[in-house]
């Protein structure tokens, strides 16, 4: 897999939410993450994904992108996912 974005948007992502795109990669590593289809936010020529996924320090994240070519993809933003963390913490 590759992944690419814009450095503007991930100086913006570091300062809003304290993490970069860079460490969202490693949500692709979690065996227990999972995507949904961002209906909301997708168009006819950008279909935009939401993946679910821990990091490495333990934080559950929520990664929007798309795939831009056959796996690789462009980060568009990434936050905490506060609600999807408490259920690891509840049944781990």
């Amino acid at each position: 897999m590759q992944f690419e974005w814009n450095e503007d948007k991930n100086s913006i992502n570091i300062e809003k939410h304290g993490f970069s795109f860079q460490e969202v990669i490693q949500s692709w590593n979690d065996p227990f993450g999972f995507e949904l289809y961002d209906d909301r936010h997708s168009s006819l020529t950008e279909e935009r994904w939401i993946r679910f996924g821990k990091l490495n320090n333990g934080k559950i994240v929520r990664v929007v992108y798309e795939e831009v070519a056959l796996n690789t993809f462009r980060i568009i933003t990434a936050y905490s996912s506060n609600e999807i963390e408490r259920f690891y913490r509840e049944n781990e």
